[in-house]
């Protein structure tokens, strides 16, 4: 089994990397070897796959984080679920959303 994300999900490795590895407490190679046994473990969907359901996404995702439309998105998309443990999405809309879909697998 591998988690799907979308592809956006390297960008925002990439530009949290400092602070993933402040809060690991590695170097670059360290980050490195952890992204490595990520991605062995992770399908990364190319943004064409999804990008037709990014407006209706971006309608659920509403003021709370716009970054999120991607995964809302691909979740859409394969009609599955989001894990998230981010509180401003078990409400209203947020909570029909993932109590509607499937886990989030592949």
């Amino acid at each position: 089994m591998k988690l799907l994300f979308p592809d956006y999900l390297l960008n925002e490795l990439e530009e949290h990397k400092t602070e993933i590895m402040r809060k690991a407490k590695v170097n670059e190679e360290g980050f490195r070897i952890i992204l490595d046994l990520l991605l062995e473990n992770v399908k990364i969907v190319p943004k064409e796959t999804y990008m037709d359901k990014m407006e209706e996404a971006l309608k659920i995702v509403g003021r709370i984080d716009k970054d999120d439309a991607p995964y809302f998105a691909l979740a859409l998309k394969i009609n599955a679920g989001i894990w998230s443990y981010d509180k401003s999405y078990s409400t209203k809309e947020k909570s029909k959303f993932s109590q509607r879909r499937n886990s989030l697998r592949s």
